[in-house]
């Protein structure tokens, strides 16, 4: 019995090497056949010819870029980049697990798209090839990525006859980490393996895959995960703007030149920086400022600086004008092309069944950013005084209103009263302007002409005299005798008071002199303040006296020779007139008093007087004769009167 079961054990050890040496041997050839055939079957796809009978007849539509049309996107195609009708899934069979291939081939330009995965060991390695797929919906154009290798590829199902319709799904993997990865991974300029890397890296972070392990062991998935989704596009959500600290130049008196303020650039999310032009009128200058607060540069014309460094203009005081313009610096932003779901990786589904859905995302656009300025240039701040003068005196003249209007539109620039000294004052730009007044001094014409003038720039200030005419009155009267007939040859002086300006030289007299100064009584001695002469006349045949205008003010009348037997007056006239009114007012002055003059309808009368005088002797005329005869009479009567007291004192 014993012997019977040693044999039978020594039996089964036999027959238990024997198998296991037999599935050794079966083992390596199929995994030998397995190796070539994974390395075999890029070569044989890469022979396969680009165009066959059905593209060239046109059976699958291209866009611009020369893509193949696939599908329908709502708003827009599904385009692959390599030719659909050689575009298979090959069947995975009963391949292990862990060894699967999974294929989905094309071609690109002749390029077929792969990568290898290998598990940490080394052991098992995931090959995929696919060819770029792009979707564009919304005006936007992405790149997109399967999401079920699985499955068929686009058109793989319907062919060029029934194009896919993609739909855009509502639940979108709004994941900020996966946006990130579509734009640090592939995207037009990268090179292609980057492509099937980004694809993995997106199917790790959506938790879609079963060989996350495998995908994580290449480094690039590894970066795109680990640290590329942590990271923004550069200048994503950026922003550029310029802030005027003074968008209006005013004159500064250090440098004598117009400045604004310095135009500010704000940076907000730049991380890559660009630069910006900006072009000048001539006569305007720009200085530039960097992030230091340096200044540098003193530009005309145009000039380009650093998109983070400021600028401020200047220019002399004779420019005028406004300069603005839009600015478009180099730098551009990126952003989310969806407002309303900025982070997602969208996902379009097809409406045909074992077909892969597809990842896009539409979160990442880019564009130009801009900001515009304003710069106003008035001219140099020039100091303006204006004087309301009187024309003959030069003396200021308070209460004058002023209007000064830009010549140019008419525009109401400034308006003033004159002050006590008939100053008037503002701050004008250089230009043309011209002076209105509105109200006149008092005592003094309105002057109707406008007045213009012109402020060059180049001055500090100016100053600018607006003379004013006084009113003026008539003074004239008739020189008439005792019985009202006129006295023509009867000469006259009028004074002035050396004190008015008007009449008089001030040359000799003092600042002040004239202060509180009291009109002397008469005209003609040493001390007297009548010593200017303004004119002297003679009463014409008609006894007329005409002295013209005067203007407001007091004046000494004199009568310095009479007709012959009329009496000189030793008093004179004091002559006061009011030109604003239109009045005159004349009073005798002296001891004795000068004749009192006559108001009568037709103007004023100035009455002289015959001289008190004896006959003449050995004249007939007998009214001389009668008051000799009366003379001689009460002289006797007087003698007689005189011898009889006489000889009544000779009795006692």
């Amino acid at each position: 019995m014993k012997k019977h079961l040693r044999k039978i054990g020594v039996t089964t050890l036999c027959l238990f090497l024997m198998f296991s040496f037999l599935s050794g041997f079966l083992l390596s050839i199929h995994t030998a056949w397995a190796a070539s055939e994974r390395q075999a079957a890029p070569a044989t796809e890469t022979t396969v010819p680009q165009t066959d009978s059905k593209d060239a007849q046109g059976a699958f539509p291209k866009d611009d870029q020369g893509n193949y049309i696939v599908g329908n996107s709502g708003e827009g195609v599904v385009t692959l980049s390599a030719n659909p009708e050689y575009l298979k899934t090959v069947p995975l069979g009963d391949h292990k697990k862990s060894m699967i291939s999974t294929y989905a081939a094309g071609w690109d330009n002749g390029v077929i798209y792969s990568s290898d995965f290998a598990s940490p060991d080394g052991t098992d390695i995931i090959t995929t090839t696919t060819p770029i797929i792009r979707i564009s919906d919304n005006g936007v154009d992405g790149i997109a990525y399967c999401a079920d290798p699985t499955l068929n590829i686009p058109s793989e199902t319907t062919g060029p006859d029934i194009p896919i319709t993609y739909i855009r799904d509502s639940a979108n993997v709004q994941n900020y980490r996966i946006r990130n990865v579509m734009y640090h991974g592939y995207h037009d300029g990268q090179n292609t393996e980057y492509y099937v890397q980004t694809w993995a890296a997106i199917r790790v972070l959506a938790n879609i895959t079963s060989y996350a392990s495998y995908y994580m062991t290449d480094p690039v998935v590894a970066d795109l995960v680990n640290t590329k989704s942590y990271q923004d596009p550069p200048n994503w959500n950026a922003s550029w703007s310029i802030v005027a600290e003074r968008e209006e130049a005013t004159w500064n008196r250090a440098t004598q030149r117009q400045e604004t303020g310095w135009f500010q650039t704000v940076c907000s999310n730049i991380s890559e920086h660009g630069q910006y032009t900006v072009n000048l009128p001539q006569g305007v200058h720009a200085i530039a400022r960097n992030t230091s607060g340096q200044t540098y540069g003193d530009y005309t014309g145009s000039f380009t600086i650093y998109d983070d460094d400021d600028f401020m203009l200047y220019a002399d005081g004779s420019y005028s004008g406004d300069v603005s313009a839009t600015i478009t610096p180099t730098t551009a932003k990126r952003f989310s092309t969806d407002a309303n779901i900025p982070d997602a990786c969208v996902i379009y589904y097809p409406d045909v069944p074992n077909t892969q859905r597809l990842f896009v995302s539409l979160a990442v656009g880019s564009g130009n950013m801009s900001a515009s300025y304003k710069a106003t240039f008035k001219g140099k701040n020039v100091y303006s005084q204006f004087t309301k003068t009187d024309e003959e005196t030069l003396d200021g003249l308070q209460n004058a209103h002023l209007q000064i209007y830009n010549k140019d539109t008419d525009e109401l620039v400034a308006e003033a009263d004159t002050d006590e000294l008939g100053r008037f004052h503002v701050e004008l730009f250089p230009g043309e302007y011209y002076i209105k007044e509105t109200k006149a001094p008092h005592d003094h014409i309105l002057s109707t002409d406008p007045i213009y003038f012109t402020v060059t720039g180049t001055e500090d200030s100016m100053t600018m005299d607006v003379p004013n005419a006084a009113k003026k009155v008539e003074f004239s009267f008739k020189k008439v005798d005792e019985n009202g007939q006129a006295m023509p040859g009867v000469e006259f002086e009028l004074y002035a008071c050396k004190y008015d300006k008007a009449y008089s030289d001030q040359t000799g007299i003092k600042p002040g002199e004239s202060d509180k100064h009291s009109h002397s009584e008469l005209a003609g001695a040493d001390d007297s303040c009548w010593t200017t002469v303004i004119k002297k006349l003679t009463s014409d045949t008609e006894g007329i006296v005409n002295f013209g205008e005067l203007r407001s003010g007091e004046y000494n009348l004199v009568e310095v020779k009479t007709k012959a037997g009329y009496q000189l007056p030793k008093g004179q006239w004091r002559v006061t007139i009011d030109a604003e009114a239109n009045t005159i007012d004349i009073k005798a002055k002296g001891k004795p008093l000068a004749p009192a003059v006559k108001k009568t309808a037709t103007g004023l009368q100035l009455v002289n007087y015959p001289n008190p005088q004896m006959p003449y002797a050995g004249t007939n005329d007998s009214n001389r004769l009668l008051f000799s005869l009366l003379g001689a009479l009460l002289l006797g009567m007087a003698f007689v009167a005189g011898y009889k007291k006489f000889e009544e004192r000779g009795k006692k």
